[in-house]
């Protein structure tokens, strides 16, 4: 399921102790949440997947940045979330913001186009995963066209690490575009390929950018 904001804001929660806060992108925590928590309730009616609580539903949030939407689905009642980011400096704001006061919350550093490499041999199979403006991030930080590439191996892996039966891939996008990435029949995830990752890919688009490397305009 996707939801699509037509432009870029950036909004910020008031500020934490030693001045650290939430930053969000494209659509506030608060309106995210109130469409993930729809979304969720629909899911929940009319899955396949025996009925679950709030707290026995485990939740992954891809590319979290600093968001308080994972600290709004935590005091909503969904206790079993994995929130990740591959910048090691979000996940600490994330650790110092919401640490020690909301548990149910583990963060860890992850690349969302080698979630299975960050899991290790007992990757994990979730409900619910949660994509909040995270493959918009990975193509507008690079060339659009490797962007393109890293964004469809990230639905890739999704597919690993989401519960066959029954699972839910919630997308917040500032394009209803990203859709037809999700519907690439071709989407796969070989971590066997050895492709670099999005934090090579993407500086590499950087640099090919500054050079006027190729771009894809699609």
């Amino acid at each position: 399921t996707t939801a699509a904001w037509a432009n870029w804001r950036r909004e910020g929660e008031e500020e934490e102790d030693g001045g650290i806060r939430s930053e969000d992108w494209c659509a506030s925590a608060d309106d995210a949440f109130k469409w993930v928590k729809k979304e969720l309730l629909e899911w929940t009616r009319t899955s396949d997947a025996d009925p679950k609580s709030k707290s026995s539903c485990r939740v992954l949030i891809l590319a979290c940045g600093t968001s308080s939407l994972v600290a709004k689905l935590h005091d909503d009642g969904y206790t079993n979330i994995v929130c990740t980011d591959i910048a090691a400096s979000a996940i600490e704001i994330q650790k110092r913001l919401h640490g020690r006061s909301r548990p149910g919350i583990t963060f860890r550093v992850a690349d969302a186009a080698r979630l299975s490499k960050a899991f290790g041999p007992r990757t994990p199979t979730f409900d619910v995963v949660i994509d909040k403006t995270g493959s918009d991030s990975i193509i507008f930080r690079s060339n659009r066209r490797i962007g393109k590439s890293l964004a469809r191996r990230m639905y890739g892996e999704v597919t690993k690490v989401l519960d066959p039966k029954a699972g839910v891939f919630l997308m917040i996008s500032v394009s209803k575009q990203r859709t037809m990435l999700l519907l690439d029949p071709d989407i796969v995830a070989d971590d066997d390929a050895g492709g670099p990752g999005i934090e090579e890919e993407g500086e590499e688009g950087e640099q090919n950018d500054k050079n006027g490397g190729d771009e894809d305009k699609g």
